[in-house]
C-alpha cells in the first residue's frame, strides 16, 4: 500500500522505531508522499525512509486505494440513512458555505 496524502504534516506524529522518538511528519527532513507502507498491529502503518523505520497511525493518512478525507463540508453532499441511529447533526454546520 502507498501513503499518498497526510492531512496536516505539521500535526501528524510519527515514531522513529530505532529510538522510540515521537516526531512530527514535517520534522522528518525530505519525507513526502508517496510512501510505501505496510499494516502493523494497533491500526498503524510502518514505513522505511532513508534507512530508518517509522510508524504512523493509520487514521492520519490517505492511501492510494481510497478517497481523500473530507475536510471541507461545503464540497460534499450530506446523506442521511433512516436506519442509522448513530448519525447526528450540528446546528449551524455548513452555514458559511457560499451558494
Amino acid at each position: 500500500m502507498t501513503v499518498v496524502q497526510v492531512a496536516s504534516p505539521e500535526f501528524v506524529e510519527v515514531i522513529r522505531l530505532s529510538d522510540g522518538a515521537d516526531l512530527w511528519w514535517s520534522d522528518v527532513d525530505g519525507l513526502q508522499p508517496p510512501v510505501r507502507a505496510a499494516s502493523v498491529p494497533g491500526d498503524r502503518l510502518r514505513f522505511r525512509f532513508r534507512g530508518e523505520q517509522y510508524e504512523i497511525d493509520r487514521a492520519d493518512v490517505t492511501l492510494s486505494d481510497e478517497d481523500a478525507l473530507v475536510v471541507d463540508a461545503c464540497g460534499t453532499v450530506p446523506v442521511s440513512l433512516p436506519y442509522d441511529h448513530k448519525q447526528a447533526s450540528v446546528k449551524g454546520a455548513g452555514e458559511g458555505c457560499g451558494k
